[in-house]
């Protein structure tokens, strides 16, 4: 009996995320996958984007900026030179331009589309100061460009055959924008062990043994909601509790202006391993107050170090949370709950080695990429007709 070939499938991907290679790796094992970046890295990343030590076929695109969207000039030349089965494309609208060339090739050529999905409604969110804004002209803007980009959304949602939603949130979104659920393959983000750094040092032997840490790790935008955490944490009274905030970015100089005062509030600045899994490690609880937020990989990272979480609504990330088990769950914004949520994590040590221990159940299951190559498997091969 011949062997059959492996599905030969196209992966359109934004940039280079050192937390998807591996899970492109495991999905290049079953089948036979090329993965053409649009972009090497944006301005707010500080990760490294080295492909070394990848087996996956792969093109990293030449790319040149208008305005917020990027463009690929040698695109349709590889997708005209190169046949696949099935094609995967990102809902990322600053690629929309190479989105939807490749699936006017894949609608040319016959072939399936499936369309990778993180998004959970259509609010723009990449003009911060549009999307933080209380006044008025600038929520009318925001309203302004959110109508444009739900218009382009609703386009795109009638092209694919299949779809892979990256959080619950994102399959109830696309489920509400009239995608069949049958069509959609549902799974969760993995933060792959292979990016996760290693403490070197115990609390015991830190400047924080004698405090109660509470943590938030990110990039310092308004979208963020540090501002938010300044203003509650300021409402925990106990002198033995510590807020250092560990990221860089825009809104750093005004939080630090906020936080003036407050000798319990630390800024590190951005800091890379083993720093930041000392610090991981080390915390009480991290705290990730988005207002917005598709997922929120520091969550993965805080559950793997055995740390819980108290996170907004409005991460995709919450999934991982038990209400009350390995973190909270709170309203964006509302510093009230946030406070509230604070003082019950920090003024109960039996809660909180009750957190620790079940936020380290999850470990294994949160950096397995596998788990993270599953929907996305399950997606091609049924875009393909591979059982």
């Amino acid at each position: 009996m011949a062997k059959t070939k492996p599905l030969k499938a196209l992966l359109l991907h934004n940039v280079v995320a050192p937390y998807r290679l591996p899970v492109f790796e495991e999905i290049s094992r079953q089948l036979d996958l090329t993965v053409y970046f649009c972009k090497t890295i944006t301005a707010d990343r500080y990760w490294d984007p080295s492909l070394d030590g990848y087996t996956f076929n792969r093109r990293v695109l030449p790319d040149f900026a208008v305005g917020p969207f990027f463009l690929n000039p040698t695109l349709v030349k590889h997708l005209l030179r190169e046949r696949y089965d099935v094609y995967l494309v990102g809902d990322f609208p600053e690629m929309a331009f190479a989105t939807f060339i490749t699936i006017a090739v894949a609608k040319l050529r016959r072939k399936p589309v499936v369309l990778w999905s993180e998004t959970v409604d259509h609010e723009v969110n990449y003009f911060d100061h549009l999307a933080a804004s209380r006044k008025l002209r600038h929520r009318a803007l925001r309203r302004a460009l959110t109508g444009l980009i739900a218009i382009y959304r609703r386009f795109l949602l009638r092209l694919p055959d299949q779809f892979v939603a990256l959080s619950q949130l994102a399959e109830t979104f696309l489920v509400k924008e009239g995608v069949d659920k049958n069509s959609i393959h549902m799974g969760i983000q993995v933060m792959p062990k292979a990016q996760l750094g290693k403490p070197d040092t115990a609390k015991a032997n830190s400047p924080y043994a004698d405090k109660k840490v509470v943590l938030f790790v990110g990039y310092l935008r308004a979208m963020k909601g540090v501002d938010v955490l300044i203003r509650a944490f300021r409402k925990v009274h106990d002198p033995a509790t510590q807020l250092v905030i560990v990221g860089d970015g825009p809104e750093a100089a005004a939080l630090k202006q906020l936080a003036r005062g407050d000798k319990r509030i630390k800024f590190t600045g951005f800091l890379n391993d083993p720093h930041r899994a000392n610090l991981l490690s080390w915390a009480d609880v991290m705290v990730l107050p988005t207002f917005a937020d598709c997922w929120g990989f520091v969550v993965n990272e805080s559950l793997y170090h055995g740390t819980p979480v108290i996170t907004t609504s409005a991460a995709g990330a919450a999934e991982l949370l038990q209400h009350g088990e390995n973190g909270l769950v709170v309203a964006p914004r509302d510093e009230i709950a946030l406070s509230r949520a604070l003082e019950q994590i920090l003024g109960d040590p039996k809660t909180q080695r009750r957190m620790k221990a079940s936020a380290r159940q999850l470990r294994e299951h949160i950096t397995d990429t596998a788990v993270g190559a599953r929907p996305i498997l399950e997606a091609l091969k049924a875009a393909g007709g591979v059982q």
